[in-house]
């Protein structure tokens, strides 16, 4: 899995989060990884995502970035 390649199919616990994530044009890896904690609660805030599974996507968007 590449760094810039789009978020793709996430598990379904994930549904709300990545629903989320690419309303708000966020579709990589990348762009996950560069979203401060203030983004992250601000996502929260909006919709139907957890700050748990946003900062569980976060940290598995650091790691994929991390490993190239």
């Amino acid at each position: 899995m590449k760094a810039d390649q789009p978020l793709g199919l996430l598990p379904q616990s994930f549904r709300d989060e990545q629903a989320e994530l690419l309303a708000s044009g966020i579709s990589n890896w990348i762009e996950l990884n560069a979203l401060t904690e203030h983004e992250l609660i601000d996502l929260c805030r909006n919709g139907r995502s957890t700050a748990r599974n946003l900062k569980r996507l976060k940290g598995i968007a650091e790691l994929i970035c991390q490993l190239g």
